[in-house]
């Protein structure tokens, strides 16, 4: 029975020690990136009917992927400016509407 309670308390500490060293910096990259876009939306698209905002986040903590569609210039500047320049290492998949016939 004492074996069984040192390997309990053994275990438990280890998941302890685990769960403090795991990365808690993505998940708050992810959410400032998140509330950086939605701000700027609020700020160029305050009405959906008006003008376009599509932007999402994807991809993993690792690997963060901007996707989506803008029809403001100014929109997709300042999100190359503000966000990429934060978080140079994030994909921006954005695209800027309407696109130029090549």
């Amino acid at each position: 029975m004492k074996y069984f309670n040192k390997v309990a308390y053994f275990s438990i500490i280890v998941l302890l020690i685990l769960s403090a060293c795991s990365p808690q910096q993505n998940k708050t990259k992810h959410s400032n990136i998140a509330s950086l876009l939605d701000s700027l939306g609020l700020k160029y698209a305050p009405d959906k009917r008006i003008s376009l905002w599509d932007v999402s986040i994807s991809g993993t903590s690792e690997a963060i992927e901007l996707i989506g569609e803008v029809d403001n210039k100014n929109a997709f500047s300042d999100i190359n400016d503000i966000i990429l320049k934060i978080y140079p290492d994030i994909k921006n998949s954005i695209d800027l509407l309407p696109k130029k016939n090549k």
